[in-house]
């Protein structure tokens, strides 16, 4: 097979196919003359196609991101060689891998691969085509604003964000003078802003490409001011007028604004127009002015004031005149006074009276003794009052009505005249033309007893007293006070009923009387007991009848105890405690009584116990005496200074 040449080509060798060749020699001296090689055994391998992928660790980057591309070959042999490519220009190096930074939107990334393998066919190949999308880097930025700037302390103010480039889920961080507030929300409010607070807004965007993550906004600076109160006041050009004066009102405000509203009200209703100044000359006696101020100034804690009030005072001068009687009755034979009462008579008015017509006196009073029943009073007032018109004013008539006149008497009586010493006497008064309510006026011995009474009792009269009384009448033209005849009681005294003991002896005060001796137990008379002295026979409670020319009295009860005690003898000269007692008594004794003897005595004079007071303060035992009642008396005088109950 082949051709006679020293080169034999094939492409149809199979594998493990031997190659021999077989050389003739046309040398003279050849032999033998052919010769046959070496065997070269051929090893055949299948055709294989190289192809190469490529991917990219991002395709959606920011512009500069740096991406890298790795390509995979297939069929590339033991050292492929790779040629990249961006929109078909050649890039990059000869390695598995290619990196850029540069990369543009849109931009097409291939690789070419160059296979070494043996029966590569073809030799190079053509990776897929990578498209980058580009984006261009962007700023984040926020602006704020507010629904005002300017305001008053406490108003509510809103603060809103706009972002740009902030992405789909931006981050507010609003701040008051550096210090965050409020939460993450593209406004923020708050009531709470003072004068120059500064507010701002940090704004963390999270936009694709951003250049820088975080963004601070336009600062707004707050004016806030403090609320004033408005306030007015309101004068008058005068407030006491006559009817019909011209009065003007000014009002002046205290942060009224820029231009207040004025509202002037007289009693309550609205007059006048939106100025600070009234005018009126129709205004009546009271009226009352006030100003309502409804200020425009930026900053109020309320808009509106109201003013002082003003109340006028108008004279409406109409002179007038009225006249009466110092007395409702004119009796006979006494002056007769009239007096006038004027209305609007001004500081000096002048008077002329007059009588039946004609002129009589001048003055404010009248006074005649001239009169005749039925004589007509006039009186004529002139007026300079300020605002008087007329100037004259006549009084209405006043018809003189006389009465003659009366003398009122009175007489007294006594039930008794000679008495003893409270027995009660009744006096009684018989009175002549004392009118229909006549007054009374008791004296004794000249000094009022403050009576006013026809007649009156009396059960404390002193001997020798002297009983008189005094009419005032009440009839119509009565004269003068009535004074009665006087009246002397004589007054025997009571006699003296005090009971004293004296050793077992009782006896009463009072000398030269008749006496009767009573025992108090049963209020029976004690037989031959009528002298005054009395020698009891029992313990018991006596008393004594005593008649002194006529005036008798009984005497207290007196406590006797036969041979015994007296407690009425008790002076009670130290303190006594506890009593009563079940033993133990303690006394607290005078300094005057330290060193004296003492006795304790039971009720009917028997000593039980004894000794010297020896200190301020002693303590007596009792516990081994029977309960009852004891006395304690110094032995020497056997005053009784106290009494112990034992219980």
């Amino acid at each position: 097979m082949g051709t006679n040449t020293a080169t034999y080509s094939s492409t149809t060798l199979t594998n493990a196919a031997s190659v021999t060749c077989v050389m003739t020699s046309n040398s003279a001296c050849a032999s033998p003359l052919s010769a046959t090689s070496n065997s070269v055994a051929i090893t055949v391998s299948s055709t294989v196609t190289p192809s190469v992928s490529i991917v990219a660790t991002q395709i959606s980057i920011c512009a500069g991101t740096s991406v890298t591309f790795t390509a995979t070959p297939t069929n590339g042999g033991t050292t492929p060689s790779y040629q990249w490519k961006v929109n078909g220009t050649n890039v990059g190096t000869n390695t598995a891998t290619y990196s850029s930074t540069t990369l543009t939107n849109a931009a097409s990334v291939t690789c070419v691969m160059t296979s070494n393998s043996a029966c590569a066919s073809p030799l190079s190949a053509t990776s897929n085509s990578v498209a980058i999308t580009v984006s261009s880097t962007v700023t984040p930025s926020v602006s704020i604003v507010a629904t005002q700037i300017s305001i008053c302390a406490g108003t509510s103010v809103t603060f809103t964000a706009t972002p740009t480039n902030g992405g789909t889920t931006p981050i507010f961080q609003w701040k008051r003078n550096g210090l965050a507030v409020g939460s993450n929300s593209s406004t923020y409010t708050s009531t709470t802003l003072t004068n120059g607070m500064n507010v701002t807004c940090d704004l963390t965007s999270n936009a694709a490409c951003v250049s820088q993550v975080s963004a601070t906004s336009n600062s707004i600076i707050m004016n806030v001011s403090t609320p004033v109160t408005p306030s007015i006041s309101i004068i008058a050009s005068q407030t006491s007028i006559c009817t019909g004066t011209n009065i003007s009102f000014t009002a002046t405000t205290l942060n009224g604004g820029t231009n207040p509203t004025y509202q002037w009200k007289l009693n309550g209703v609205t007059v006048g127009t939106n100025n600070s100044v009234y005018s009126s000359n129709t205004l009546a006696n009271n009226d009352v002015i006030v100003c309502l101020l409804t200020s425009n100034e930026a900053c109020l804690s309320t808009a509106s004031a109201t003013s002082n009030s003003i109340t006028m005072t108008t004279t409406s001068a109409v002179p007038s005149v009225t006249i009466s009687a110092s007395q409702p009755t004119l009796c006979s034979g006494n002056p007769a006074q009239f007096i006038a009462n004027p209305v609007n008579g001004g500081t000096a008015p002048t008077y002329v009276w007059k009588v039946n017509g004609t002129a009589a006196g001048s003055g404010d009073q009248f006074i005649s003794s001239s009169l005749v029943n039925g004589d007509v009073i006039i009186c004529e007032l002139t007026s300079n009052a300020t605002c008087a018109n007329p100037s004259t004013a006549t009084s209405a008539p006043l018809t003189v009505n006389i009465v003659q006149t009366v003398v009122p008497a009175i007489t007294i009586a006594a039930s008794q005249t000679t008495i003893c010493a409270g027995v009660q006497v009744i006096f009684t008064a018989n009175e002549t033309n004392g009118g229909a309510l006549p007054s009374f006026q008791w004296k004794l011995n000249g000094n009022n007893i403050g009576l006013d009474a026809a007649s009156f009792s009396a059960t404390n009269l002193s001997n020798n007293s002297v009983i008189t009384c005094e009419l005032s009448s009440s009839a119509t033209c009565a004269s003068g006070i009535a004074v009665s005849n006087s009246i002397t009681v004589n007054v025997n005294p009571l006699p003296n009923t005090t009971v004293s003991q004296t050793s077992q002896t009782l006896s009463v005060v009072q000398s030269s009387a008749s006496y009767q001796w009573l025992d108090c137990s049963n209020g029976s008379a004690v037989n031959g007991a009528i002298n005054q002295s009395f020698l009891p026979l029992a313990s018991s409670s006596y008393a004594v009848i005593v008649n002194l020319a006529g005036c008798i009295d009984t005497s207290l009860c007196f406590n006797f105890i036969l041979n015994g005690i007296n407690p009425n003898e008790i002076i009670n000269l130290l303190s006594l405690y506890p009593n009563p007692t079940n033993n133990l008594v303690t006394l607290e004794i005078p300094k005057s009584q330290i060193g004296e003897a003492y006795v304790l005595v039971n009720k009917v004079g028997q000593t039980v116990l004894y000794g010297t007071f020896s200190d301020s303060f002693q303590t007596l035992e009792l516990k081994n005496m029977a309960p009852g009642i004891y006395y304690l008396q110094l032995k020497t005088t056997q005053k009784i200074l106290g009494k112990i109950v034992k219980m």
